[in-house]
């Protein structure tokens, strides 16, 4: 990706899929659980975050500061970039086990806490 633009074309959403591109990929338990939370949050119509991509870019980043999320983004690309894509499946939630140290559970906890503020 030679700048902003290029980035733009993998960043979308649409009836079924959100797509996000990080710079880091995170650990694979932590992009599930951004996943899981962002088809929760979805269902309310009261939510604060209007935008969906950016709603996922903040799951994924494990933040809830919108300006420090957008301000990382709009880093030049540069190096090995990641696209995230989450979808609503028919088959509803898959079943996975995760090896989780504690360090990556109180993210995960910080993150769904998150989530739950930005409930109206």
């Amino acid at each position: 990706m030679k700048d902003q633009s290029d980035l733009k074309k993998f960043i979308y959403v649409d009836e079924r899929c959100v797509s996000q591109v990080l710079r880091e990929l995170p650990d694979e338990a932590f992009i599930s659980h951004a996943c899981e939370l962002y088809k929760y949050l979805i269902q309310y119509k009261n939510i604060r975050i209007k935008s969906r991509t950016v709603l996922f870019l903040l799951l994924l980043l494990g933040t809830d500061n919108i300006s420090k999320a957008l301000n990382i983004m709009k880093e030049k690309p540069s190096g090995t970039m990641y696209q995230i894509i989450c979808c609503n499946t028919e088959k509803g939630h898959v079943n996975k086990s995760f090896n989780l140290n504690k360090k990556l559970r109180e993210l995960l906890s910080e993150n769904a806490i998150h989530s739950l503020e930005w409930l109206s």
